[in-house]
């Protein structure tokens, strides 16, 4: 799923004129808690649209159908242990009751998986630089597999290893250039920290409703 190019173009400048990686960062680490601790079903399906947007927008780009594979994995597998108020049933001689507990609980537990994806991708940038060694080295892992993901890999029958070592020695190299040529330090916008920080405080908020 991608935006169109002019789209595309607008919403990362828009990210990166206000925001700086590490304050995104930080504000979504500080996110997940109230995140994981949402007991209900209609704000955590909600937060994790919010999360899907907010990604979409940063990254121009983002992977829909495996979220979805994974809704209809964790919510089907759910359905197997039917508890709670029966809704109807699938099957000759009443042989699987959908109960609306275990609807809900499926459904809970698959937007939460789903929306920490949202959520990481959101928070996750090749520009992204944490202090100290394990943070570099993190951070260095995190970019690769940024670089990794956006571009497509030109598979030769029969040299499917080769292919990928081809791969991740071009994005080696193209991150080798990239650390020489940028030497500007991102600040953020007044803008920005305001939005990090009504973000979590809203996560927090809505644990409470």
């Amino acid at each position: 799923m991608k935006l169109p190019v002019f789209v595309k173009d607008r919403t990362i400048k828009f990210w990166e004129k206000y925001f700086s990686a590490q304050l995104l960062f930080f504000s979504v680490m500080i996110c997940f808690p109230a995140f994981l601790f949402q007991q209900k079903t209609e704000i955590i399906i909600l937060e994790t649209l919010l999360f899907f947007f907010l990604a979409f927008s940063r990254r121009g780009n983002i992977k829909i159908l495996p979220s979805l594979l994974m809704i209809l994995a964790v919510t089907f597998f759910s359905l197997l242990t039917p508890y709670g108020k029966v809704l109807f049933y699938i099957g000759g001689n009443k042989a699987l009751p959908i109960t609306l507990g275990a609807l809900e609980d499926g459904l809970r537990r698959s937007f939460i998986l789903v929306g920490m994806v949202f959520l990481s991708q959101f928070a996750l940038s090749s520009k992204l630089n944490l202090p100290g060694k394990f943070g570099s080295f993190s951070i260095g892992i995190f970019s690769y597999l940024e670089k990794f993901r956006q571009d497509s890999i030109k598979i030769t029958s029969g040299k499917i290893i080769s292919s990928i070592d081809e791969k991740l020695i071009e994005v080696y190299k193209n991150e080798l250039c990239a650390d020489e040529n940028s030497q500007i330090s991102e600040q953020s916008h007044p803008f920005g920290y305001v939005f990090a920080l009504l973000l979590p405080i809203s996560l927090y908020l809505l644990l409470f409703f």
